[in-house]
């Protein structure tokens, strides 16, 4: 039987089940290797082993296993919305091969996507008037207070009378910045969301973002909708976009695209996504897209903004002068123990970012009392509304609607 805390929303999940049963010894001696991919579930068998494998497999997919008794194809049903049943085929090969070690492996490679400067990339179309604003806040390093920030951030918007899907885009398994909901087992993530999209992302599948905000419409607390990076414990993958961006067609800002649709789709004005430091695909994609109106968070000094100046210098520098698009907000928090001297900090920041002159700079305090919050978001961001750090956030605001 599928374990409770699993759901199946795609390949990934499948594998899930695959990986706990053979973690407890319990795959069948028949079963060689399985391979999951996005469209269907491979199963690697001894010759005169399928009856004994299927049986298996019923029992670990109860009650998803469905079998076709007219053809006798084998389907594994997936999370669907009403009236749109999804299904991953299953299906078997006979194998005298030893099995590997391990018996089965995950299929999303190493990726690098960063456009350097001097190479000739095509800016995409503005996002349609009917879609959300996309935000993003980007840290130079970790404990900057990102999280903080963008929790304030979100309820500065709401005190505005403006919806927010507020995103956890930390993709670490090893970390998760918003671990707590209030729900002990969220019904979709972020890495669920990326996964269907690499399923079936070609034509702005509406299947897939129907699907999401169905599992996400009931989570809207004081105007913040929070789609976290992972569900519950269950870390699917450390989930690698760039076999992904190239299913796309070679548009490296689709992930945009599909964030804002779905942001739509719940009724929101702006999606705000809270990022982790380095070089991540998510960030990558997001920063050097020139539509998201993107905020760099960094400690109030020179050694700290810097790390900004080095993660430029691997983006194309047209994302940043095209005046058709949003700035960059540069958001400079003081530490206990940060050099504090705000004019040579713009001057500082001024020279990477493009020299643009409609560049938004926000200086905001050490908060003592928001150092350590705690791991429940909604119990973190009513300690920040009870500080003037929503208020400090609020030129991020005027700013984000006049680069509509």
């Amino acid at each position: 039987m599928i374990p409770l805390d699993i759901r199946l929303y795609t390949w990934l999940d499948i594998e899930d089940v695959l990986l706990r049963s053979r973690k407890q010894e319990k795959w069948p001696e028949g079963l060689v290797w399985a391979r999951s991919y996005w469209n269907g579930l491979t199963l690697g068998i001894r010759p005169g082993t399928h009856s004994s494998v299927k049986t298996w497999l019923q029992g670990a997919y109860e009650p998803r296993l469905q079998v076709d008794n007219q053809y006798g194809d084998i389907y594994i049903i997936l999370e669907s919305i009403q009236d749109n049943q999804r299904a991953l085929p299953v299906f078997f090969q006979e194998t005298e091969e030893e099995p590997p070690i391990p018996r089965l492996i995950r299929s999303l490679d190493r990726s690098t996507i960063i456009w350097r400067q001097g190479e000739n990339l095509q800016l995409p179309n503005a996002l349609q008037s009917d879609l959300p604003c996309v935000a993003a806040l980007y840290p130079t390093e970790s404990n900057v207070g990102q999280t903080t920030h963008a929790l304030a951030l979100a309820k500065e918007l709401t005190v505005a009378n403006k919806r927010v899907l507020l995103i956890d885009g930390n993709l670490d398994p090893s970390i998760n910045q918003l671990r707590q909901s209030r729900l002990s087992f969220p019904s979709i993530c972020l890495a669920d969301f990326i996964a269907l999209i690499h399923e079936d992302f070609s034509s702005g599948s509406k299947e897939v973002i129907d699907l999401v905000a169905e599992r996400l419409k009931n989570s809207l607390v004081n105007g913040i909708y929070f789609l976290p990076s992972f569900r519950g414990n269950n870390k699917l993958i450390d989930v690698k976009l760039q076999r992904l961006t190239r299913k796309n067609y070679g548009n490296p800002f689709f992930l945009t695209n599909a964030l804002a649709l779905l942001g739509k789709s719940l009724g929101v004005d702006v999606v705000l996504i809270d990022l982790k430091p380095g070089f991540s695909d998510l960030a990558l994609l997001l920063i050097s897209d020139p539509r998201v109106h993107r905020a760099f968070l960094s400690i109030a000094n020179k050694k700290a903004i810097s790390k900004i100046k080095h993660l430029f210098s691997f983006i194309s520098p047209s994302i940043f002068r095209s005046e058709a698009f949003p700035p960059p907000v540069l958001v400079l928090t003081k530490s206990l123990y940060a050099d504090y001297d705000q004019h040579i900090l713009k001057d500082t920041a001024s020279a990477f970012f493009q020299k643009r002159k409609d560049t938004l700079t926000i200086m905001t305090p050490f908060i003592g009392k928001l150092e350590n919050l705690p791991d429940d978001q909604w119990e973190s961001l009513y300690r920040i509304s009870n500080s003037e750090l929503p208020v400090l956030m609020h030129p991020f605001l005027s700013w984000l609607y006049t680069h509509e």
